[in-house]
């Protein structure tokens, strides 16, 4: 059963797979939906439309896979339900159920839906665990996700000493900071490769799909370089989630300039940078996988300033 209108309470209407203008978080947005819709069978898009001014205030999309199992996000660093602001809880609840109802009709092996961090909107994040529990989901993992508070941010008292010798080294050698140029990214990319082929990490995304992504998104994405004698020695492709939030999606140091520690300046310019733009929250991203802990990324994103939140991943097996 497909809804194509169904009311959600006496303002709200939800609707279904429609051509609607919405603005959210870049996961959420139709243009990376698309990107990544070859990797699932067929997708699923709500939307609550305000009745008054038939107007989008809250969305979620589903892939469902070729294994009948339906995620959320696609792709990316988080799904869920993402809505305006002032939609009351009650209203928020009614049109999670209702979802939750349509997407049970198609037989589904799983469900599955990764929040955002918590430091993104802890609010909202409450009430929809609070629905999905109530829903008969189970908390599959805690993700240990790690940010800087940029509010309270600054190099004498938020970094430890031993990384704040380390940026005065490379002060002392004059190692500069720019924000990269369209034709730098690929270089910037390869820095990090190499840094996470050395340290036994995968890598998410070829250069080619994260061109691809960059190039659809342009005002969303923010990379940054360090430059020794005009030798880029560190990188960071970031993501801009909105205005208040900067997501450090990839970064890493070329092996020779290790023993100064490049990223430990890298953050701390970035988050210098973030200040200037009105930016309130540095995400560093998980330092966990499965809800296992990395620990030494832990103490090394401590290190630099960062503190932690919860990242929820919820799921419902079928049959119950």
């Amino acid at each position: 059963m497909i809804i194509s209108n169904h009311r959600v309470d006496n303002k709200y209407s939800l609707s279904f797979n429609q051509k609607i203008q919405y603005q959210y978080s870049i996961f959420n947005d139709p243009k990376f939906i698309s990107l990544h819709s070859q990797n699932y069978e067929k997708l699923f898009s709500y939307f609550l439309i305000e009745d008054k001014t038939k107007t989008c205030k809250g969305v979620i999309t589903f892939g469902k896979d070729f294994n009948n199992n339906f995620r959320s996000p696609l792709n990316g660093s988080f799904g869920g339900f993402q809505f305006c602001k002032n939609i009351y809880f009650e209203t928020k609840e009614k049109f999670i159920t209702l979802v939750l109802n349509d997407l049970n009709n198609f037989n589904p092996n799983s469900i599955g839906v990764t929040l955002p961090p918590e430091i993104y909107n802890l609010e909202n994040n409450t009430y929809q665990v609070s629905t999905f529990l109530r829903n008969k989901f189970l908390i599959e993992n805690i993700e240990i996700n790690q940010y800087i508070d940029l509010e309270k941010y600054n190099l004498k008292k938020s970094i430890k000493p031993s990384k704040k010798n380390y940026i005065n080294r490379c002060i002392r050698r004059k190692i500069q900071f720019k924000e990269l140029e369209p034709d730098e990214n690929e270089l910037a990319y390869k820095i990090i490769l190499n840094n996470r082929k050395r340290r036994k990490y995968n890598i998410s995304m070829s250069w080619e799909d994260l061109n691809n992504m960059i190039k659809t998104f342009p005002d969303n994405f923010l990379n940054f370089g360090l430059f020794f004698e005009e030798e880029m020695i560190a990188s960071a492709i970031c993501i801009k989630i909105s205005d208040e939030i900067l997501y450090v999606f990839y970064w890493g140091e070329i092996e020779t300039y290790q023993q100064i520690s490049p990223i430990s300046f890298l953050s701390y310019k970035i988050g210098e940078y973030c200040k200037l733009k009105k930016i309130k929250i540095l995400d560093l991203g998980t330092s966990s996988y499965n809800s296992i802990p990395n620990h030494g990324l832990i103490n090394f994103k401590t290190s630099i300033g960062a503190v932690c939140c919860n990242k929820l991943k919820l799921i419902k097996n079928f049959p119950e």
